[in-house]
């Protein structure tokens, strides 16, 4: 051989080698991205714009996402190091939302037993009332119980785990929710366990007298005594109609909980000005904690909310999709009005029509009146408004008040019920879905994803099968097996109310534009398939390298 050959020879290998170890090096890389993908990246589920959850007030004033997401930024916001917001209600995953898009706030580390658009359930009302709990809250007080020098991202995630009602749990009825934003917001820890907060303040709220929400409120009062240093004075409880007095201890599940002194009664009003009362006392050291049982509810809404001038008679239109018309609910609207005051009373119309007087008093009125008065858009006139700089007004709740059973939806997920948009060729799709009728069957289509408009016939379509509802209208199994061993491609799903094979608009439930477009897809190559290509080409080098 000659020695140019030789050089030749040796640097070809060397080159070979390189390549090899930088594929090596990818395969690691990309193999360690996608495992660390699949740990981090928990399931959550944002709220459509033209949906709100509340929370439930004893004085039924309830507590809308969007108000109380403001009544946080105006008195918590940044004067604060950590937030942390827990919500046992139904629907409470759409009160998130709000919070996290706050303009003015610290970090942020927020958890909810459900979804924005499904209920959250506890306690066997067949027991005995000592004996209830809500599911979820229970699983997130026995982690604290467990251990509770550990930051509320791993509290979160072992509630999920061990909720009897969680994806874990059987049958699945909740999906339990975390969000976190700003810095390391997942390792807050609470009370004096916090590494960034020397001090801390609480507000614990139920607006229902259930059995198991009090319960739940005895238990995180007495956690958050033994475990995070809080006092009496530290944490404000908020309850029923009980402002001054004491709710009376229990014994719960052979745990004896002690009474807790109640600070306000659990409303709006009790909690706007309890909020108001710790504001001078929050500093950029300072933790404030937010925790919420009792009822939840959901609502269709025209979210807009916009400032306009003082004037002695406000005149505003509010504009209204016309398809939204039709989800109006006993025609109520909110008209959310900051600082009115009249000696003669602020008086409201609605396109011609007197409403009647605004309350002096109330951030929030509510009005009753003949949907027959919409249009596309509506005029509303508020009459002697004196001394506000300005008044905040919307049709707030375009839709009133909505049960669980009137919101359908459908979605994919994986074996567990956790919902799932990107599936690899040959899985099997499941999906689950609530809000239908009461021990009802109904056609469930698989189709190719395409654009949908009122009124198209669901044919062709891939996969037709009929599914049932249980009584409370959630489909059974959860999750229900839709497609056995998924091809390339991207599809949609859709539950045929009417049965008529056509897709009707707001009636039909439709999983779809959640990944490039599409309810869920099959990529043509997976993750696994890259992984497995950069494998295959890794023992075709290695073998070449051999051979020479």
């Amino acid at each position: 051989m000659k020695a140019k050959d030789m050089v030749k020879g040796s640097g070809y290998k060397f080159h070979v080698k390189n390549i090899c170890k930088n594929l090596i090096l990818c395969f690691v890389i990309f193999g360690a991205i996608i495992f660390t993908s699949s740990m981090v990246m928990a399931e959550y589920i944002e709220q459509p714009a033209n949906e709100s959850s509340t929370i439930s007030a004893f004085d039924g004033n309830d507590i809308f996402d969007f108000e109380f997401a403001k009544l946080i930024e105006e008195n918590i916001g940044n004067n604060s190091a950590e937030m942390i917001f827990i919500f046992g209600t139904c629907f409470g995953g759409g009160m998130i939302d709000d919070l996290d898009k706050l303009q003015n706030k610290s970090k942020l580390a927020a958890a909810s037993a459900s979804r924005h658009n499904e209920k959250s359930y506890g306690g066997d009302y067949s027991r005995a009332w000592t004996d209830n709990e809500d599911y979820y809250k229970k699983a997130f007080h026995d982690a604290i119980e467990k251990n509770p020098n550990r930051n509320v991202s791993v509290l979160f995630e072992e509630a999920n785990q061990t909720d009897v009602r969680g994806p874990k749990g059987a049958p699945v009825k909740e999906h339990p929710q975390k969000k976190f934003n700003g810095t390391n917001a997942e390792s807050i820890k609470i009370g004096n366990q916090s590494d960034n907060a020397t001090s801390f303040h609480a507000i614990l709220f139920i607006g229902q007298d259930a059995p198991r929400h009090q319960n739940d409120l005895r238990r995180m009062n007495d956690l958050l005594i033994k475990n995070y240093g809080f006092t009496n004075d530290t944490i404000h409880v908020l309850a029923l109609d009980l402002g001054g007095s004491t709710l009376a201890g229990a014994n719960v599940n052979g745990r004896d909980l002690p009474g807790v002194p109640i600070d306000g009664n659990g409303t709006l009003e009790s909690l706007n000005e309890t909020l108001k009362q710790i504001k001078p006392l929050m500093n950029t050291s300072e933790q404030f904690l937010f925790w919420a049982d009792g009822h939840g509810d959901i609502h269709k809404v025209n979210r807009t909310i916009t400032m306009v001038p003082h004037e002695f008679s406000v005149t505003y239109t509010v504009p209204i999709d016309p398809e939204m018309i039709d989800q109006w609910f006993e025609g109520n609207v909110g008209i959310f009005a900051e600082g009115v005051t009249s000696e003669e009373g602020a008086l409201v119309y609605l396109n011609g029509e007197f409403l009647g007087p605004l309350s002096n008093t109330s951030d929030k009125t509510i009005f009753s009146f003949d949907p027959n008065l919409l249009n596309s858009e509506n005029e509303i006139i508020i009459e002697n408004a004196c001394n506000p700089e300005t008044i905040r007004i919307t049709a707030a709740s375009a839709g009133g008040t909505a049960s669980g059973d009137e919101i359908l939806m459908i979605e994919s997920a994986d074996s567990s019920g956790n919902k799932k948009d990107i599936f690899i060729e040959g899985d099997n799709v499941y999906s689950f879905g609530s809000g239908y009728g009461s021990n009802e069957t109904y056609d469930l289509y698989i189709v190719k994803d395409r654009s949908w408009t009122d009124g198209m016939s669901i044919t062709p379509y891939v996969i037709k099968m009929t599914i049932s509802t249980d009584v409370n209208g959630d489909i059974v199994p959860d999750p229900t097996l839709i497609w056995s061993s998924a091809v390339r491609g991207k599809y949609d799903i859709i539950v045929d109310v009417e049965g008529n094979g056509n897709y009707d608009q707001d009636i039909d439930p439709l999983d779809d534009a959640d990944v490039n477009d599409a309810g869920f897809e099959v990529p043509v190559l997976t993750p696994v398939g890259i992984i497995a290509l950069i494998g295959l080409l890794l023992v075709v080098t290695m073998s070449r390298i051999k051979r020479r």
